[in-house]
């Protein structure tokens, strides 16, 4: 537990050491202590998660439909398989499956959330698909530009943007327009994958936290000037 003058953050530090930073709120004292050095070697990622054991994580320049990977020095990566039901209906550009992942521990739980399509998936820390759910009726699927074979980005409608968790819920952020200027959703889940409430916003979201207590969420969105911070209370 956290003292009461302090708040600390985790970072990684330039794909090579897991690092936290201790801000101490009294005297305004920064601490950066080195936790473990994470030994990927050339894979550069994003959206890391750590535990006590791996690290889960997405390679920056992605190459595979796989959606993450998590690797440990004594056995090395494991890719984890894509969902059927998304490559069903996902074309076959690699880009397509664009997604963003957060993990609870004590629920043995890791959800990869996909940017272009509606899904959500499900899985184990050991890699296994538990369950994949269908955010809305129908299936969002990525528009293809037929001169190059892969997917137009710009007109495709953007899906799930960020994702982050609490000990209770995960709590996935979506956008639903091609050019993030649609009021986005928030839909809630359980880690086993019940869906529990989707919770509308009134403007644009860039990115989200919730309190541990799912009381409340800070969120990032843009104003004509720069940014704004938003406090939402939850109850």
């Amino acid at each position: 537990m956290e003292p009461e003058d302090m708040d600390m953050t985790f970072v990684v530090d330039n794909n090579l050491y897991y690092k936290n930073i201790d801000l101490h709120t009294q005297n305004e004292n920064i601490e950066i202590n080195i936790l473990k050095s994470l030994k990927l070697g050339n894979t550069f990622s994003r959206d890391f998660n750590i535990t006590t054991k791996e690290t889960y994580a997405i390679p920056l320049n992605r190459n595979t439909k796989k959606p993450f990977y998590f690797f440990n020095p004594d056995s090395d990566y494991y890719w984890v398989d894509l969902s059927p039901s998304i490559e069903k209906v996902v074309p076959k550009d690699v880009l397509s499956y664009t997604n963003t992942i957060c993990l609870n521990e004590s629920q043995n739980t890791i959800v990869s959330a996909y940017r272009f399509t509606n899904y959500v998936s499900f899985y184990g820390l050991d890699g296994t698909l538990n369950m994949t759910v269908k955010f809305g009726e129908t299936p969002v699927i990525p528009i293809v530009n037929p001169d190059r074979n892969e997917i137009d980005v710009r007109n495709t409608p953007k899906c799930f943007t960020y994702i982050c968790g609490t000990p209770q819920y995960v709590y996935c952020l979506y956008d639903g327009s091609s050019d993030f200027t649609a009021p986005s959703k928030i839909a809630i889940f359980q880690w086993n994958g019940k869906h529990i409430a989707t919770w509308q916003a009134n403007r644009n979201l860039q990115a989200i936290a919730v309190d541990k207590n799912d009381k409340y969420i800070l969120a990032i969105a843009s104003n004509k000037d720069g940014q704004d911070i938003i406090k939402y209370d939850l109850e």
